[in-house]
């Protein structure tokens, strides 16, 4: 492996613009690439990539799709610590032989990935996102309702428990309430929204979106557009299911009113 000059990709040079050079540089310095721009012998027709944020549903939308014919398994692959586990278990010699390897094992008809921002900047370096240019289909997985996702992650940090197949390490209560906080992870994921509306019009890829508030209530409708993305029958995968349930509760609610009212009084609402 080397960190010699090559050549910076087109889809790199985006990143930067998008994300700033220094989430940019944090990714590259993680990896493990190869002396030359990976090149992947690609079994599959297309690549879905499920852009999304924490507490948006990203893994109720994987196990979706990881239980459609189509697809593998669908997590977040190119995420830089998933591939240095990989790579250290496997005994390969960069992120490039660990992504061919994912590629080769997890593709049906076509390849899926959550992508959190480090995840696709990692992409970018790896090659894929140059090298599948004309075979990848966005998603963006959001939530309106950005109060809420904010609540959510922070009663998930208090309680240690991200999704339903977690226990907690601890229960939240109302002491945790914190609107420094919730209100910092308000903005972020509101930034990071905006964050993937530009990152795809550089890219000069449509915005696709599908909201948590919709497809968790419809996942059928959600499958029905990958289908419409990956061109096969509407009624592919269908009936598909995921194992995750959705965590809210009485407390999310509260805070929720409590943080929208201290809105309100910051003139922010």
């Amino acid at each position: 492996m080397s960190d010699g000059k090559i050549a910076e990709m087109p889809s790199v040079a985006v990143m930067r613009t998008v994300f700033g050079d220094t989430m940019v540089a944090d990714v590259r310095d993680g990896l493990c690439l190869d002396s030359r721009h990976g090149v992947y012998d690609f079994p599959g027709r297309q690549i879905v990539v499920l852009l999304f944020s924490a507490r948006s549903g990203s893994t109720f939308a994987a196990q979706l799709l990881s239980a459609h014919p189509s697809f593998g398994r669908v997590t977040d692959w190119f995420l830089p610590s998933r591939l240095n586990q990989l790579r250290s278990k496997a005994g390969t010699a960069s992120d490039n032989a660990v992504v061919q390897s994912i590629l080769s094992a997890q593709t049906r008809t076509a390849f899926g990935s959550k992508c959190i921002r480090q995840s696709l900047i990692a992409a970018a370096f790896l090659g894929v996102l140059d090298q599948f240019r004309d075979h990848i289909a966005f998603f963006v997985i959001d939530r309106r309702d950005k109060v809420a996702q904010a609540v959510s992650f922070h009663k998930a940090r208090m309680s240690g428990r991200f999704h339903s197949g977690q226990s907690m390490t601890r229960q939240a209560t109302d002491e945790d309430f914190d609107f420094d906080e919730i209100y910092r992870h308000y903005r972020r994921f509101n930034q990071i929204s905006g964050e993937f509306e530009r990152l795809l019009a550089a890219l000069e890829h449509p915005l696709r979106r599908f909201y948590y508030e919709d497809f968790t209530r419809q996942p059928a409708a959600f499958i029905g557009s990958i289908n419409a993305a990956l061109d096969v029958p509407a009624d592919t995968g269908t009936t598909v299911e995921a194992r995750v349930r959705k965590l809210g509760d009485g407390i999310n609610a509260q805070w929720c009113d409590r943080f929208r009212e201290m809105l309100v009084l910051r003139g922010e609402a």
